[in-house]
């Protein structure tokens, strides 16, 4: 492909209707004509859609050589006003890289297609993507908060199973006491029983 000649026209951004199969340009309708159903795009299958969505198709390779015709383009014409070499396509993609890092970029210039200039910054800075967690550090107080809990928990089982030790001893100490009460009604009934046969005793002399 050689950038004086435009590429030929990429086709358009399209979906299809899960429920009836029918295609449709993004750009025209995003409601099925035939069966009245909404594209789904980009929601996950459930059961409430049988497992099933509508799906896209977008042509990357049309968009990439027209969007690198038109910088190669405008690349010729500062070329030839600032009498100088033209770029090669490396160094036009590098440039424009560099403009999606620093945001400099143009979206319409630039972007081939959806997101791009996100998913290119993301693409070329794996290790800051997989380092921002260090860049908030948690701080230490909350491990001696966690710490502190556990401690005040294990505590709190510790002390849940002496109570209940000690209610189990204080059943059986309670238990043994109403015996020993029960005994000691009965040994004071005797008593009062023998004592007043010793007054009936007594009156009748």
């Amino acid at each position: 492909m050689t950038a004086s000649r435009p590429p030929p026209d990429p086709s358009c951004w399209s979906w299809k209707c899960h429920s009836c199969g029918r295609m449709y340009n993004l750009a025209a309708t995003r409601r099925c004509l035939h069966c009245s159903h909404r594209s789904c795009i980009g929601k996950p299958p459930n059961k409430e859609n049988r497992y099933r969505v509508c799906r896209s198709a977008f042509d990357y390779e049309g968009w990439a050589a027209i969007g690198y015709y038109r910088r190669s383009q405008k690349d010729l014409s500062s070329a030839i006003q600032e009498n100088r070499a033209r770029q090669t396509k490396a160094e036009l993609d590098e440039e424009r890289l560099n403009r999606f890092i620093n945001r400099t970029h143009d979206c319409s210039k630039d972007c081939d297609y959806p997101s791009e200039c996100h998913n290119e910054r993301l693409r070329s800075r794996p290790s800051q993507v997989e380092a921002s967690p260090v860049d908030c550090p948690i701080d230490p107080a909350l491990f001696a908060t966690v710490e502190t809990i556990e401690s005040i928990e294990q505590e709190d089982s510790v002390t849940k199973g002496n109570s209940s030790d000690n209610d189990g001893d204080n059943e059986a100490f309670s238990d043994e006491n109403g015996t020993s009460d029960e005994e000691a009604d009965q040994e004071d009934g005797q008593k009062d029983e023998s004592s007043d046969e010793e007054d009936g005793g007594t009156d009748l002399d």
